[in-house]
C-alpha cells in the first residue's frame, strides 16, 4: 500500500485490526472519509462521478469497507454489495488503483495525526480487500484447489486447470492434514502457472482437533478465495446418511462457493470449444448461482436454465375437479417460464454467454435434473442453496449421481 510504513509486529491480525479501528473512529469516520475523498477525487473524472455522492454514502462506504476487512470477512459478495450499496459507479481497474492510493493517504494521515502505529499484518488484511475489489471489477476468478495424495482431487485439478482458468484468474492449491501432498502441489503449481495470473501452493500443517474441512475453510476465508474446488470421494452407504464427507461440511461452515468435481464425471477435451452448465431455477432465490456463475462464463459455453414444475399427482394442493387442477398447473407453468426468463436476463447482461436454452418441465425435481443433465450432455450442475443448509437436491446430486460436477453457490 503505497506510502505505508508498519511501525510494529505481532503475532495475530484480529486485535491489530480492532485498535486500528479504535484509532479511524477517534479521529472521526467523517474527517477520514474526507480525507480519502478529496484525495480520490483529484482525478477529474472521478471527481465528476462523486458529483451526485452524498458525503453520508462516502461514510457508509468507508465503514463498510473497513467492517468488512476488519472481520475478515472480505469476499467477492461482500465486495460485490459495498459497490452496488454505497459506490454505483462503474469503476474500472484504473479507478481502483486510484482508490487503493486514496487509501494509503488517508491511514497515513489518521495514524500520523494520531501518532499510532500501524502493523505489517494490517496492511496486509486492508491489501486483500483491495485485491478482492480489482478481482471484482476485472470479472477475475479466485480459486481454491484442495488435493491429497489419495489422487481424489486429480479429475477437479484437471476441470479447474483445462475447463476454467484463464489468464486473469488466481489459484491457491491447497493440501492439509496429517501427509500434505507436497510434491502433489508443486507439480500442480507448475501445471498451472501458465494458464493464470497467480498460482501458489500451500501445505497446511495438521491442528490437532482441527478437521480437514476447517482446515480448507480457515484457509480460503483468509486468502478470499470465491470458490473451493474439491474432488469427490465414493462413501459408503453409512458415511452418506451420516453426511461425513468433506465437501459437506466445507458447504455447511462456510460462505464460499463450492465447486464438487466426481472422479467419473466426464470433462471436456482441453480443446473442445465452451463448458455446458444446467442450472436449477427453482424460485426467486436462484439468483446467487447465477450471479456467482456469469464470473466464469465465456461467449463458447452454453447454459440451460432449468424450472421443474412438480406433477399434479405429487403436488400438496388439494383438487376438488380436474378443471381447477388444470389451471393451477398452468399459474405454475407460467411461473416457472418467468423464472426462466429472469435466469436468461440474468445471464446475458452479466456474462458474454450467448447459448442459453431454458427448459420448464413438468416431473420429480432430483429425477428431471438428472435427466435432462444426460440429455443436454452438461457437465456441470449448478445450484443455489441457503448459505449453510445443504438442500435436498445438493445432497442427492453429491452422494448419488457420479456422471457431472456440481457447483453450488450461497
Amino acid at each position: 500500500m503505497g506510502g505505508l510504513q508498519s511501525k510494529k509486529d505481532e503475532t495475530t491480525v484480529l486485535p491489530q485490526l480492532q485498535e486500528s479501528w479504535k484509532v479511524i473512529s477517534a479521529f472521526g469516520i467523517d474527517q477520514a472519509a474526507q480525507v480519502f475523498y478529496d484525495e480520490f477525487c483529484k482525478d477529474a473524472e472521478i471527481a465528476s462521478k462523486f458529483a451526485g455522492v452524498k458525503m453520508e454514502a462516502q461514510r457508509k462506504m468507508l465503514m463498510t469497507f473497513i467492517a468488512a476487512t476488519l472481520t475478515g470477512k472480505i469476499s467477492a459478495l461482500t465486495v460485490r454489495r459495498i459497490v452496488e450499496l454505497h459506490l454505483p459507479l462503474n469503476l474500472t481497474a484504473e479507478h481502483i488503483k486510484q482508490f487503493k492510493a486514496a487509501w494509503a493517504v488517508m491511514l497515513q494521515t489518521v495514524f500520523d495525526k494520531s501518532d499510532a502505529e500501524l502493523p505489517d499484518e494490517v496492511i496486509s488484511q486492508w491489501n486483500d480487500g483491495f485485491d478482492v475489489l480489482q478481482r471484482f471489477v476485472t470479472h477475475a476468478g479466485y480459486i481454491l484447489v484442495a488435493v491429497q495424495d489419495d489422487g481424489s482431487a486429480d479429475k477437479a485439478v484437471q476441470y479447474v486447470q483445462e475447463r476454467l482458468l484463464r489468464s486473469i484468474d488466481s489459484v491457491w492449491v491447497y493440501s492439509g492434514g496429517p501427509t500434505p501432498a507436497a510434491d502433489k502441489v508443486t507439480d500442480i503449481v507448475q501445471n498451472m502457472t501458465e494458464k493464470a495470473a497467480f498460482v501458489k501452493g500451500h501445505l497446511q500443517p495438521e491442528v490437532s482437533g482441527q478437521s480437514p474441512a476447517q482446515g480448507i475453510i480457515d484457509f480460503a476465508t483468509r486468502v478470499g478465495a470465491d470458490v473451493v474446488a474439491l474432488g469427490a470421494h465414493n462413501h459408503t452407504t453409512l458415511q452418506k446418511l451420516m453426511g461425513s464427507s468433506t465437501s459437506r461440511h466445507v458447504f455447511e461452515d462456510s460462505d464460499r462457493s463450492l465447486l464438487v468435481v466426481h472422479p467419473q464425471a466426464t470433462i471436456p477435451p482441453q480443446d473442445s470449444i465452451g463448458n455446458r452448465y444446467l442450472v436449477c431455477v427453482s424460485n426467486e432465490n436462484s439468483q446467487p448461482g447465477l450471479i456467482g456463475l456469469t464470473k466464469w462464463l465465456t461467449s463458447n459455453d452454453t447454459v440451460v436454465p432449468l424450472h421443474v414444475i412438480p406433477r399434479p399427482q405429487d403436488a400438496e394442493e388439494l383438487f376438488f375437479d380436474n378443471e381447477t387442477k388444470q389451471e393451477a398447473q398452468t399459474s405454475k407453468r407460467h411461473g416457472g417460464e418467468a423464472l426462466v426468463q429472469m435466469a436468461f436476463n440474468t445471464l446475458t447482461k452479466g456474462s458474454p454467454v450467448t447459448q442459453i436454452e431454458g427448459l420448464v418441465v413438468e416431473g420429480v425435481l432430483k429425477t428431471e435434473v438428472v435427466r435432462v443433465a444426460k440429455e443436454k450432455q452438461v457437465h456441470t450442475v449448478v445450484i443455489s442453496a441457503t448459505r449453510g443448509k445443504m438442500n435436498a437436491l445438493a445432497t442427492h446430486l453429491l452422494d448419488h449421481t457420479n456422471s457431472f460436477n456440481v457447483w453450488i453457490f450461497q
